[in-house]
């Protein structure tokens, strides 16, 4: 099976931090034999900078992994750069889906970020595929 995992904010092995739930995610499922295509930002949350390595280990991705970085400008707090980088996760989401040529079975979506998330859903509800929504901060917009 495969699986697109999109989370923005949860570190990667080659962020140097240990994963959590997405990142753990993904490997559970890859040794379980299913391919992932594990979506995040460029910019990493946790140590608010860009990313350096652009693999999942320190120089190299799994066999069933691919690893997409959407670019994304940075920010120091929680203002207008964060809400800019939120809106460009989304735009780059959006243009990124409209590259994928083998859809995924099953799409899971982590948020924050709403808009982007929004994408997401909505591209795996057109395309009648499966999906999760991991509401990780109850935001009052996610009820709306």
């Amino acid at each position: 099976m495969k699986i697109l995992i999109f989370s923005a904010f949860d570190p990667i092995p080659s962020d140097g931090v240990s994963t959590i739930r997405y990142g753990k995610l993904a490997e559970e499922l890859m040794a379980h034999g299913h391919e992932v295509e594990y979506v995040t930002s460029s910019f990493f949350h946790l140590y608010k900078k860009q990313r350096t390595s652009k693999t999942w280990l320190a120089n190299s991705n799994p066999d069933r992994l691919s690893l997409e970085f959407i670019k994304t400008s940075g920010y120091q707090s929680n203002g207008l750069a964060r809400m800019r980088n939120h809106n460009q996760l989304a735009s780059g989401i959006k243009k990124y889906l409209s590259t994928i040529t083998q859809k995924p079975d099953v799409v899971v979506v982590a948020s924050p970020p709403l808009l982007a998330a929004h994408v997401l859903l909505s591209w795996a509800k057109q395309n009648k595929i499966k999906s999760y929504y991991d509401i990780q901060d109850a935001w009052p917009h996610e009820f709306e």
